[in-house]
């Protein structure tokens, strides 16, 4: 029985948690600039497309920090991040290439906590 692609937000997560020292998650805690002072990164899943043995979306990495040059910085460790997964298995599913659709920019997000946000495409199989 076939059961599907891997979930690529779960796959992301995992790795991510494991490699930054930061909150991540799927979802944004309403106040992420209290909560997390020391930043916080979201994944989510966008668009593309598979050829039945390798599925191609990309990912979308959010990184929030109350200061700007932090939340950069942050984005940057996350871009890093998200680059060693290539060629790994993550979570016991083969990643094998990852590469920068867009690099992190800044795009405001509220006056208490600033985003660097960037999307990266993501080659595994199932």
């Amino acid at each position: 029985m076939d059961t599907g692609w891997p979930i690529l937000e779960a796959l992301a997560v995992a790795w991510l948690s494991e490699h930054l020292d930061v909150g991540v998650s799927t979802d944004l805690p309403k106040d992420v600039e209290t909560r997390h002072p020391d930043g916080f990164v979201r994944v989510s899943r966008g668009p593309g497309s598979d050829d039945g043995i390798t599925d191609e979306p990309l990912l979308d990495v959010e990184a929030f920090h109350p200061d700007r040059i932090k939340a950069a910085r942050l984005a940057e460790r996350a871009r890093t991040a998200v680059h060693a997964m290539r060629g790994r298995l993550v979570t016991g599913e083969l990643v094998d290439a990852v590469n920068t659709a867009t690099g992190p920019n800044w795009v405001y997000y509220g006056p208490n906590v600033e985003r660097y946000v960037a999307s990266y495409r993501v080659a595994y199989r199932r």
